[in-house]
């Protein structure tokens, strides 16, 4: 099956919006004094001029005449929306809102999970520390087996344990700072 791509269909489709009134637009003049005049243009306007796509040119109007033509975000969105993406939801937006910003859904929260005693450092490992030092000194220097010891001292004392051993090996690097071996 072939497709047949139509030349100016962009060009032809914004032309046909801007003269039935589906797209409203406004245009600045610029005076050579360097003042601006804004003026609201009426879809009748638009009979005597044609918006040149790709090059956004307006045929018919004048050269000499330095002006920029708008077209309202509002009437864009609502006659040629943008597909949404996994990402991106499109917010609903009326011709009175137009500069109120998009709402964008909030974050899942996630789930907690089994929540450690707030003092399980100092209330149960720091003694525990200071037994192990006491009775097998070798096991603080072998810091595999001392992570494997503190997670079943945790696991048998407070019933819990944590997903992984960054935490521990934090607390461990600072009750052991405090140690002179």
């Amino acid at each position: 099956m072939t497709y047949a791509r139509e030349r100016n269909l962009a060009g032809r489709q914004l032309n046909r919006d801007l003269r039935n009134g589906r797209l409203r637009s406004a245009m600045v003049q610029s005076s050579p004094d360097g003042k601006d005049t804004e003026k609201l243009l009426n879809p009748s306007d638009w009979e005597q001029w044609t918006v040149l796509v790709p090059s956004l040119r307006v045929h018919g109007w004048d050269p000499n005449v330095i002006a920029h033509f708008y077209v309202r975000r509002v009437d864009l969105d609502k006659l040629y929306p943008i597909p949404a993406t996994p990402t991106m939801t499109a917010a609903p937006r009326s011709d009175d809102t137009e500069s109120s910003p998009p709402t964008t859904p909030a974050p899942e929260k996630q789930k907690p999970g089994i929540r450690a005693t707030k003092d399980w450092p100092n209330r149960f490992l720091a003694p525990e520390i200071v037994r192990v030092a006491c009775e097998t000194p070798d096991l603080l220097r072998n810091r595999p087996e001392l992570v494997r010891h503190v997670r079943k001292f945790l696991k048998d004392e407070i019933d819990w344990e944590p997903k992984d051993n960054k935490p521990l090996h934090r607390e461990l690097d600072r009750l052991l700072s405090r140690i002179i071996m």
